[in-house]
C-alpha cells in the first residue's frame, strides 16, 4: 500500500513537473509510475486470493494466484517499457527545446525516492517470501 500511495503521488508530480517544464522524460518516466501504480495493484490482488484457504472448485488453495499476479507485473511492465521506448524514438526524430532546469532536480529527487521503495518493498517481499511483491520492488 506504501508503495501504491509513493508511485501516485510520484505520477503526479512527474507528469506535473514533465509538462510545465517541457520534459518528455519526466512524462515517460510518470507514465512508468502509472504502471507500477497498476502493477501495485496487481500484486495486492494477487496476495489477498493467494490467502484464501482451499474450497470445493480450489483443493489445493489459491496459492497460484500471487505467481499469476507475478507474471503479470512483468507483462505490464514490458508492454509499458515498449511504449515508452516508441515513444522516445518519435520524440528523438522531433526536434525540441531544453526542458526546465528544475526538472533535473525533479528527476533527482525521484531516483533518490524510488530507490528508498525499492529497498523497502523487497525487504518486505524477503520477509513475506513473496515473488509478486519481490516482482513489483
Amino acid at each position: 500500500m506504501l508503495g501504491l500511495a509513493v508511485n501516485i503521488v510520484l505520477a503526479c508530480i512527474k507528469l506535473t513537473a514533465g509538462i510545465f517544464g517541457h520534459s518528455y522524460a519526466l512524462i515517460a518516466d510518470a507514465i512508468e509510475s502509472l504502471a507500477d501504480v497498476a502493477s501495485s495493484i496487481i500484486v495486492w490482488r494477487g496476495v489477498v486470493i493467494a490467502e484464501r484457504p482451499p474450497d470445493a472448485e480450489h483443493p489445493y488453495g489459491h496459492g497460484k494466484a500471487e505467481t499469476l499476479a507475478g507474471a503479470a507485473v512483468a507483462v505490464l511492465l514490458l508492454g509499458a517499457a515498449t511504449f515508452i521506448f516508441g515513444e522516445s524514438v518519435k520524440e528523438i526524430l522531433t526536434p525540441r527545446h531544453a526542458p526546465a532546469a528544475f526538472t533535473l532536480y525533479v528527476l533527482l529527487g525521484v531516483v533518490f525516492v524510488k530507490e528508498m521503495l525499492f529497498r523497502f518493498v523487497t525487504r518486505v517481499g524477503d520477509e513475506v517470501d513473496s515473488s509478486a511483491v519481490k516482482a513489483d520492488s
